[in-house]
């Protein structure tokens, strides 16, 4: 299992590349819970959810924790 929250901006594919090769059963994806408290450089919605579908079309699970909404699947 691997635990991303909260998530940090990346570069789609390498990140996706990193995870991929672990070869984890699933992976936790959230966004800053605080982001009133502390401001941290987040990715896009959409590239939160593209990392979902390649995490998903790899096999492994995508799991979502404080998403504000956002659904992990294929964009």
């Amino acid at each position: 299992m691997v635990t991303i929250e909260p998530v940090l901006d990346f570069d789609l594919r390498i990140f996706a590349s990193w995870i991929r090769s672990i070869r984890p059963e699933y992976v936790w994806l959230g966004f800053n819970s605080k982001p009133e408290s502390v401001a941290l450089p987040e990715p896009s919605e959409y590239k939160v959810q593209k990392l979902g579908g390649r995490l998903r079309g790899a096999g492994i699970e995508a799991r979502g924790k404080t998403l504000r909404g956002v659904t992990l699947g294929d964009v």
